[in-house]
């Protein structure tokens, strides 16, 4: 797996610290939807960037698992 950049690794532990309580609107939509591709955070579709339409964001298995082998790495 590659590794997380600093910006993809500071919002996974803020995402993992307040899991659903963030929207990709909030923590920066690029990065978001980086990790959303590589299947670290959960998303339907998508994030826009348009405030209101994205879902709010929740970290996924791989994601803790990225985090705490980036961290151990």
């Amino acid at each position: 797996m590659a590794r997380l950049t600093e910006a993809q690794r500071r919002v996974l532990r803020q995402v993992l610290t307040r899991n659903g309580d963030y929207t990709a609107w909030v923590l920066g939509t690029v990065t978001c939807e980086a990790l959303r591709k590589r299947g670290l955070l959960e998303g339907e579709h998508p994030f826009t960037g348009r405030f209101g339409n994205d879902p709010p964001l929740w970290i996924t298995p791989a994601g803790r698992a990225a985090l705490e082998a980036d961290d151990h790495g």
